[in-house]
């Protein structure tokens, strides 16, 4: 076995099946979710001196099992990593499956070894579909997530891409390439007038997309979430590597003095008994994608103002956090842009319009192209067709022009965001006070 890469315990059953069968031997492994490129990297990892490993799966490569049964270097016994039967709609899946107990005596002839990889949910149907070829079996691995510890940055990759959906072929909707990029490259940044939903589906798709572009530039290239040309945008740069955290469950974990051990297991990770070093923070640059900061008290000496408090302290890292509501004052000082009370202040001193003032609104309420098409919509209604720019990082450019041009900017136009984004109603009035000179009516 290759001592640089030890095999998690748990797959020791099938490296001892391996090692001792001298012709045809099946191993049956079963896991939780869509564990597979975590089940295969490890053996390819492990066994690799002593083995050649080859991967089949069901749903491309079909039930034609000649070629990889039967090809080899000669040296190296071969083993066939199978998989694919969670890929298939059930009636597909149940017609193969009967179709492999059907197939297995084909196989008994050829000296290769094969493990096949079931999903937890399809133990039961394949044992009642396939008997015979399940009674072959030399020996069952049930795994869970803790038995597939995290020891190096490619499985720390894989791992995040399985849980955030990038395994499956269809993962969670795309988001636009531009916010991506500003999110990836956000530096201690608050993101607001998101809903739950929206930004769930955001943090978890820039998780999956940062974490899916390192692998395929440095991942192997066997691997499902590897082979899948064009799934995300390409950076030019390396991106950061993605820890998606929720706030109100570390904050709940976390005492005083934090270390990154508690952070990852705060996070899920399964951590290595000699510990994670891949989230090295003098090594690596983390990108934090933080959710749910709007649902603590921030106030001092509580959970969250202390995570608030830490968070604030670690220049070092970097934290984009969502918020479905307009952030307290904590958080507003804590962007990278000054808050508005002080932007305020200086408008006063220095005799400057309330112009800033308004477009800092415009930015925090409608920080998307998306959300800035929105707003057109609801104050031009059939006429944004023509008003719409072409590109969509003019939108917001061309919406200030606009208002200004058409002298739209009046009490009405403040009740008008209010009305689409009511949460943030006590900041809009405070704005619309100082842009009016009147509250807003």
């Amino acid at each position: 076995m290759n001592e640089g890469a030890r095999l998690p315990p748990a797959l020791g059953p099938i490296a001892e099946v391996l090692a001792l069968a001298d012709s045809f031997a099946l191993c049956i492994v079963t896991g939780p979710r869509d564990r597979r490129d975590s089940v295969y990297l490890r053996l390819t990892s492990s066994l690799s001196e002593e083995f050649e490993l080859v991967r089949h799966r069901l749903d491309r490569d079909g039930l034609d099992f000649f070629d990889v049964l039967t090809g080899g270097d000669g040296i190296h016994p071969r083993v066939v990593f199978i998989s694919g039967l969670e890929r298939m709609s059930d009636a597909t899946r149940r017609d193969v499956t009967v179709r492999l107990n059907l197939l297995r005596d084909s196989w008994a002839p050829h000296p290769a070894r094969v493990i096949l990889w079931l999903p937890a949910w399809g133990l039961r149907e394949f044992r009642k579909l396939a008997p015979d070829l399940f009674h072959w079996r030399s020996c069952l691995v049930p795994l869970h997530d803790a038995d597939l510890p995290i020891g190096t940055e490619t499985e720390y990759l894989v791992w995040a891409c399985e849980r955030y959906g990038g395994a499956r072929e269809s993962g969670p909707a795309p988001v636009d390439a531009i916010e991506i990029r500003r999110i990836a490259d956000g530096h201690r940044t608050i993101y607001t007038g998101f809903s739950f939903m929206e930004r769930n589906q955001v943090l978890r798709t820039v998780a999956r997309y940062l974490a899916m572009v390192r692998l395929q530039a440095e991942g192997p290239a066997d691997l499902d979430l590897t082979s899948r040309a064009g799934d995300v945008y390409q950076l030019e740069a390396s991106p950061p590597l993605p820890l998606l955290l929720d706030a109100a469950d570390l904050a709940g974990r976390l005492p005083p003095d934090l270390d990154w051990n508690i952070i990852t297991r705060a996070a899920g990770i399964p951590l290595s008994a000699q510990g994670i070093t891949l989230l090295d923070r003098a090594n690596q640059e983390v990108l934090v994608l933080l959710e749910g900061i709007d649902r603590l008290d921030l106030s001092p000496g509580t959970p969250g103002g202390n995570l608030w408090e830490w968070l604030d302290r670690q220049r070092h890292l970097r934290v984009v956090a969502f918020v479905a509501t307009y952030p307290p004052l904590p958080l507003l000082g804590w962007t990278r842009r000054r808050p508005l009370s002080e932007e305020i202040e200086s408008s006063r001193a220095s005799g400057a319009p309330p112009d800033v003032l308004l477009r800092r609104l415009l930015h925090d309420l409608f920080p998307r192209p998306s959300d800035v098409f929105l707003l057109m919509e609801h104050l031009f209604g059939a006429e944004v067709a023509q008003l719409l720019p072409a590109e969509p990082l003019d939108a917001r450019t061309k919406l200030e022009g606009l208002l200004r041009r058409r002298a739209l900017i009046d009490a009405g136009f403040f009740e008008q965001l209010k009305a689409l984004r009511p949460a943030h109603s006590k900041l809009i009035d405070f704005v619309a006070r100082e842009y009016l000179g009147a509250p807003a009516r």
